[in-house]
């Protein structure tokens, strides 16, 4: 009997030092898990028109630049899809004139009668993606204040791994026009 007591007494010891190994190596991995991300920065990702604000007189053309700010996030496609009202604006150009950030251009379009704008792009190396999308050139024909927009629900930068969306931060465009 003695001998029974002593196999269930070193068990339990022997239960409870594996519980605390277990405790102890989750804390010590889930630490370091942390203190890498914290390391590494979760940095934002941006899509932006410039200028983000402007004053112009009627029939002033203006040309917009969109720039994207990768942050950390090794990237491969883009779509953008921007609104605005076409009531306030005569088009200057064909659809956006794309840099050389994306190589292949897939769509690019422009609707006058429902202001919208639409380009998709893919690139052939993924990589972190900072700098000039493409621009593209308005004239106003009407004062008043106006705002270009991205449409947030169709707008992504597409994660090259994972072809998910990793835009944190969309900025828009402010006009007023005299």
């Amino acid at each position: 009997m003695k001998r029974v007591l002593k196999i269930i007494g070193w068990g339990v010891v022997g239960i409870g030092v594996l519980s605390v190994l277990v405790v102890t190596i989750w804390t010590v991995t889930s630490g370091n898990s942390m203190n890498t991300k914290a390391k590494a920065g979760i940095e934002s990702v941006s899509l932006s028109l410039n200028p983000k604000s402007a004053v112009l007189n009627k029939n002033q053309n203006i040309t917009f630049g969109i720039t994207v700010n990768g942050g950390n996030k090794i990237t491969k496609g883009i779509d953008v899809y921007i609104q605005f009202d076409p009531s306030y604006w005569n088009i200057s150009d064909k659809g956006i004139i794309p840099a050389k950030l994306f190589d292949k251009v897939l769509i690019n379009s422009i609707d006058e009668t429902k202001g919208v704008i639409k380009f998709s792009a893919l690139s052939t190396k993924a990589e972190i993606k900072t700098g000039i999308v493409g621009s593209f050139s308005l004239t106003p024909i009407k004062s008043g204040k106006t705002t270009i927009t991205f449409r947030r629900s169709e707008t992504d930068l597409l994660e090259a791994e994972t072809i998910r969306d990793v835009l944190t931060e969309l900025g828009n465009s402010e006009v007023e026009i005299r």
